[in-house]
């Protein structure tokens, strides 16, 4: 027979091991300083928790590519970001503001500056009224001190949106190269000259 003692230990070590199982708290995410590009895979890595704790750990400035934004998560920590005063832009796909489920509205609404592509003219020819819009297809962040205060660069074929996070197959890489960065943030400035500022507002 078990005395108390023993039965104390037994039941302890069961529920330690039901709360492990069952999806105990994780630790913050640690990035290995002598590692200068991750890979991330969706739906297998904790791809969310990641960009979360590089959204919250930035001190200057994060520039957002976003084709598709719907996790709320994301606009809470980049509003979180912006008030704090992290500078912040956005350039997003006009169609980042359709459905129910987009967070791009509060974004907005939270005076973020905010631009979407494309600027209908002269890309949309009026002479030609059924032409397919193009798309702004880019997925990138750029942050300029973040963990550790470094630079990073994440982009991939994942959106910022539930299905691509939980059930789609996806890739995304961090890396902290400056020649990289730098390239990035040339386009980033193309794409916002490509597209119509909304800060603050919600496009009709």
């Amino acid at each position: 027979m078990y005395n108390h003692s023993q039965k104390y230990a037994f039941l302890s070590l069961i529920f330690c091991l039901f709360f492990t199982a069952c999806g105990a708290p994780k630790p913050a995410v640690v990035l290995d300083s002598s590692k200068h590009i991750y890979s991330f895979f969706a739906p297998d890595d904790r791809i969310k928790n990641t960009l979360i704790e590089l959204i919250a750990n930035e001190k200057k400035q994060i520039l957002v590519a976003a084709f598709r934004i719907t996790e709320k998560a994301y606009a809470t920590e980049l509003i979180k970001a912006y008030n704090r005063g992290v500078h912040i832009e956005i350039v997003a796909d006009s169609g980042a503001l359709d459905g129910f489920s987009s967070v791009l509205e509060s974004i907005c609404k939270a005076k973020v500056d905010v631009y979407l592509y494309p600027c209908l003219y002269p890309m949309v020819s009026v002479e030609d009224p059924n032409k397919k819009i193009p798309l702004m297809h880019d997925k990138f962040m750029i942050f300029d001190e973040s963990i550790d205060g470094r630079a990073f660069l994440w982009t991939g074929s994942l959106n910022f949106t539930y299905s691509a996070h939980h059930q789609n197959q996806e890739n995304c890489i961090l890396l902290d190269d400056g020649d990289t960065i730098a390239a990035y943030k040339k386009q980033f400035e193309k794409l916002k000259t490509r597209s119509e500022q909304v800060t603050g507002v919600v496009a009709k």
